[in-house]
């Protein structure tokens, strides 16, 4: 069997209580919100993964994240992404960091040869809900970029299996690992 994986860093309640103060301006927006126990921030995408190689990822991921101490990142703008132009979301958008790109780089380098790794540009964000798509315009045309200072910590990074059922899409978190 193959699951679609990704990486991800966990949220802490304290984001989650920033993010519904923001997101309760927009409660009459077109679209769907993404449920708080969904949220979390994208590190590494590795696609579709065949069953025995879960473990590969899982000693791989380890690798990457030993020794590694948590750290702070600044998410600034809640924005349409992944641009104006093709507005497929709404997110809550971080600065970029140092930690960041070499805790990314090492996860890379420790899972690569056996994920379908993207070559997207990496943009930390957390996605906060789905544009519908018959109100795309709508949203550009209305939706201003809200400044913010929401602090993340990156303590817990998890192996999440994306799973739809219905027209519901779900993040399960499979194995957890804690930075020092």
């Amino acid at each position: 069997m193959r699951r679609k994986l990704f990486i991800g860093i966990t949220l802490d309640e304290r984001v989650h209580i920033a993010i519904n103060r923001h997101r309760d301006r927009w409660q009459d927006a077109p679209v769907i919100w993404t449920p708080t126990e969904e949220r979390h921030s994208i590190l590494v995408f590795l696609g579709y993964v065949e069953d025995e190689r879960l473990l590969d990822v899982c000693e791989g991921v380890s690798r990457a994240l030993a020794g590694k101490e948590s750290f702070e990142i600044m998410m600034k703008t809640i924005t349409v992404g992944p641009d104006k132009d093709h507005p497929k979301i709404i997110w809550l958008a971080g600065e970029e960091s140092e930690e960041l790109t070499l805790l990314r780089a090492s996860l890379v380098k420790e899972i690569s040869s056996f994920a379908q790794l993207e070559a997207k540009r990496f943009r930390p964000h957390i996605t906060l809900a789905r544009i519908r798509k018959n109100k795309k315009e709508e949203i550009v045309s209305t939706f201003k970029d809200i400044s913010v200072h929401i602090p993340l910590m990156v303590h817990t990074i998890t192996i999440f299996e994306s799973v739809v059922e219905g027209k519901e899409r779900m993040a399960i978190p499979l194995y957890t690992y804690d930075l020092i």
